[in-house]
């Protein structure tokens, strides 16, 4: 074992170990690429650096679709079979490190992530987001379609329009795709309610997957009159109107509240409270108001 001193001494003589300044990386390839491994170190004295390819060591062997350096592999047009574990060694007479590369190439027809017939549901005015997650290599296209009615969309958006299948291709401002294939809708329209389909499609093959997106009507209410002032021990009558989606009418429901608190149908507070409703509007008539209310929600 070496004493303090002994290191000391060792570190001040200039003499150092190999050091990584550049490795090789590990990364996914398709057929048709080129590959470029760097390998560089440095260390007193100057560090030796040989290849290996699946541990073997590649020495002076010179590919046949490209060339091999102390500093450098590079394939181009790669195949398949030019996958490999492909190390750096770098070895002084003060130590040995390694550098280790995974080069994988593949062909891969597109694989759909996300389930086929997903059903999304969105709000007029909103965002909307489709997703069509996928993996590839080479790197796919994804296009988007909808199966929508030409005239609906005449205003909104040019499309391009595809008689074959009644698909309209989404490639317009209003409409924006992700790299991960997800589709958003930047401003929901009651016309975005649609059959969508995803494709994806690389040199290999393409998949596709379909998704439907309903659209409803936002909820809107109205109060009258608003922050009414009135006179102690006077009376008001509130009115409350709400707009919705049809789909709400068995379920909508308007609520109306006291400071925080739910007024239920039988408080009255001995008779100065009346609830009334008539054609989808809410009444309440305060007799005698004394004090401030929180009033009109809607379920």
């Amino acid at each position: 074992m070496q004493s303090f001193s002994e290191v000391s001494k060792f570190l001040d003589s200039g003499f150092k170990p190999p050091s990584w300044v550049e490795k090789p990386q590990s990364r996914v390839y398709s057929i048709g690429e080129n590959l470029v491994l760097l390998c560089k170190a440095i260390g007193n004295p100057e560090p030796t650096i040989k290849w290996r390819r699946n541990g073997l060591p590649l020495g002076d062997m010179k590919p046949s679709r490209g060339m091999i350096t102390t500093r450098e592999i590079s394939i181009t047009q790669l195949q398949l079979q030019d996958s490999a574990v492909y190390q750096c060694e770098a070895t002084n007479k003060h130590g040995t490190i390694l550098a280790t590369a995974n080069v994988d190439v593949l062909n891969i027809t597109p694989e759909l992530l996300t389930p086929d017939g997903e059903e999304y549901v969105s709000v007029v005015g909103h965002r909307s987001y489709l997703h069509c997650q996928f993996f590839a290599v080479p790197t796919p296209d994804v296009t988007w379609k909808a199966k929508i009615n030409r005239a609906q969309f005449a205003k909104r958006l040019f499309l391009l329009w595809t008689k074959a299948d009644n698909l309209s291709s989404l490639d317009m401002p209003s409409y924006y795709r992700y790299p991960n294939g997800t589709l958003e809708i930047i401003d929901t329209r009651k016309t975005d309610s649609a059959s969508y389909s995803c494709w994806v499609s690389n040199s290999v093959g393409k998949s596709a997957i379909i998704a439907t997106l309903t659209v409803r009507d936002a909820t809107k209410v109205s109060i009258m009159p608003k922050n009414p002032q009135i006179l102690k021990s006077h009376s008001v009558e509130f009115k409350c109107q709400a707009e919705y989606d049809s789909h709400l009418r068995h379920h909508f429901k308007i609520s109306w509240w006291k400071n925080g608190e739910e007024l239920d149908v039988n408080r009255t507070e001995e008779g100065r409270i009346n609830k009334t409703k008539k054609n989808e509007i809410s009444y309440m008539r305060i007799i005698k108001a004394y004090e401030s209310y929180d009033i009109c929600s809607s379920e």
